[in-house]
């Protein structure tokens, strides 16, 4: 049984595909051929738990000076990412390393009309949007973007602007997208571009969209992350600015459907025509007519170290910058045409019809079931393979989650103690367990009777 994947098979997949495997028996009692049943399905949802706040925030804390890095053997720190300030070519250098180390090829996108002097070195430094293409298998020439601009400004820009909330950790999400998704094939072509001179004007967007008309692609969307960690009163309230293309709020309304079918502990406000933002670097889409949406914290709540020296890391929210990144990658997931396989749980020992996928991967009954104080919960792992087993309710909000590791093969033993996240005593009533291993996901339910 799939629970909550139903709106987003309605949205982004009317058909989806149904795969059948069959292979032969191995011992001579048993039938010639068992059946592997498994159901192709947008992969958004199953990719949540693989966003991780550690991957986050420890880029967040390299590119706002408050964690140092090493750099063949000798540590190093970025102060500042003014764009017009040394600073910046140390975060541009940095930001290519990072993704070089995931297994991409990184194209420095030159700014043509813009640079700076550099008195130090007495040279004319050039400025790059940093740019990564996922080619797409089936439509190489449509084309997905996630955004977000990695320079920085304060009071100080030349000496301190560690610009974290604004904008590390948009950049820090787009960085963590490349991460999820390095080892995925989409149909159609994922583009992660961090931007320069967004504290100028855009400008490095401004280049990049002018590009678009020459290049022969067709960008079918933009999700630009700028400002998503702050949350000071801790509502989950957030805007997405669709402005006033219909695709833009057809683009904006699937996020906001997301947050809905994956219960992220998120509040979204649309912006649109009226009152939308142009003032960051999906403007520049707007004016070409690319759908685009900015995801950005709550204006009314709006972080109070804005362009200034003391927009560290220790403002943020984690739990709420932890969703709004998981919305922005998983729905860039989703849009890109990706699916994972859903086997059913009765036929799911064939799950290895699938390449890559655990060759064993069993939930079992639960037991005691129904039950009141606990309840066990058993699994098989065929190979070594992250893991997310969670318990939700009949409308598929999570209760709690159990397991979200990395777990080696073999036979696993997990306690649901009836406790919900907040700690509290769930109420008596129908739960569903649900695995997710290797892109599979299977279910059981369980009856919890006080």
């Amino acid at each position: 049984m799939v629970f909550r994947l139903n709106a987003m098979l309605k949205r982004v997949f009317p058909l989806f595909a149904i795969i059948v495997w069959l292979r032969p028996a191995t011992g001579a009692a048993q039938q010639p051929f068992s059946t592997v049943v498994t159901t192709a399905v947008p992969a958004g949802y199953t990719l949540i738990d693989s966003v991780s706040i550690d991957s986050l925030m420890e880029t967040v804390e390299h590119l706002s000076g408050e964690r140092s890095f090493s750099v063949g053997g000798t540590k190093d720190s970025i102060l500042t990412r003014y764009s017009y300030g040394s600073g910046f070519d140390k975060a541009e250098r940095y930001l290519v390393r990072k993704l070089e180390s995931m297994g991409y090829e990184v194209e420095r996108f030159i700014l043509p009309a813009n640079g700076w002097f550099d008195p130090e070195t007495e040279l004319y430094d050039t400025l790059y949007n940093l740019i990564v293409t996922k080619q797409g298998t089936v439509h190489p020439e449509e084309v997905y973007i996630l955004g977000a601009h990695y320079d920085s400004i304060s009071d100080d820009p030349l000496h301190s602007a560690p610009g974290a909330d604004d904008n590390a950790s948009g950049t820090a999400a787009v960085v963590e997208a490349a991460r999820v998704l390095r080892h995925y094939d989409m149909p159609y072509t994922v583009r992660f571009i961090l931007f320069a001179e967004e504290e100028q004007g855009m400008l490095g967007s401004y280049d990049y969209v002018e590009s678009l008309k020459t290049s022969g692609e067709t960008v079918l969307s933009m999700i630009n992350l700028d400002m998503i960690a702050y949350d000071g009163n801790d509502d989950g309230s957030m805007e997405i600015h669709a402005g006033y293309l219909v695709s833009s709020l057809e683009l904006a309304q699937t996020l906001s459907g997301n947050i809905a079918s994956w219960d992220l502990d998120l509040y979204p406000e649309l912006k649109t025509e009226g009152n939308a933002s142009r003032a960051s670097d999906h403007r520049y889409f707007w004016s070409a007519g690319i759908p685009a949406v900015m995801v950005i914290e709550d204006f009314s709540d709006f972080t109070p170290h804005y362009h200034s020296t003391k927009d560290s890391a220790s403002s943020f929210n984690t739990d709420f910058y932890l969703e709004m990144a998981r919305l922005a990658i998983c729905t860039l997931a989703d849009l890109s045409g990706l699916v994972t396989y859903v086997a059913d749980a009765d036929t799911a020992d064939g799950a290895a019809a699938i390449a890559g996928r655990p060759e064993r991967f069993t939930l079992c009954d639960p037991y005691p079931n129904p039950f009141n104080g606990a309840v066990t919960l058993e699994f098989e792992l065929g190979v070594s393979t992250p893991v997310t087993l969670e318990v939700v309710d009949g409308n598929g909000r999570r209760v709690r989650n159990l397991v979200s590791e990395h777990l080696s093969p073999g036979h696993h033993q997990v306690e649901w103690d009836g406790l919900d996240r907040s700690g509290h005593q769930a109420a008596s009533g129908l739960y569903i367990v649900r695995l997710i291993a290797g892109g599979l996901l299977e279910t059981k339910k369980i009856a919890l009777v006080r």
